[in-house]
């Protein structure tokens, strides 16, 4: 038998209210490496909220799951990925992107899941933040 010590219920933990949010991309992951087919990362707010216990995840081979993938690239940083056109994950790691986070019901009426409705665009870094934004992607074409 295998036995979990219980801790209390969980204090502090909020999910992000309703509306525009600005988030900083981290923690990319890619499975496999090559020709990935699922990529997950953690999405953060300036104070540190949101999706980093459970990581925004993409599944690629899924219509739905690409599609928001391609918008996140596409209005978060301003690549329209054609048919045939690469992209380097790593243009993604510290973007920030403006999102409108929708709620959803969940089991327990007090905790609705948050999630993310639409990328809406790029973000210059976070509101009344002095730290720059993250470097933009160089653009290779001469």
């Amino acid at each position: 038998m295998t036995t979990i010590k219980g801790h209390g219920k969980p204090q502090g933990f909020q999910p992000l209210s309703e509306g525009l949010h600005i988030l900083q991309i981290s923690d990319i992951q890619a499975i496999p490496r090559v020709n990935p087919t699922q990529v997950t990362m953690k999405m953060l707010d300036k104070d540190g909220r949101g999706f980093d216990k459970y990581p925004q995840s993409y599944d690629l081979t899924k219509d739905g799951g690409y599609a928001a993938f391609y918008f996140l690239v596409k209005n978060g940083l301003g690549v329209d990925l054609g048919e045939g056109d690469e992209f380097d994950l790593a243009d993604l790691e510290g973007a920030f992107v403006e999102v409108e986070i929708v709620h959803k019901e969940s089991n327990n009426p007090d905790r609705p899941f948050a999630n993310i409705k639409a990328t809406v665009g790029p973000a210059e870094g976070f509101e009344g933040d002095d730290a720059p934004a993250a470097p933009a992607a160089e653009d290779d074409d001469y």
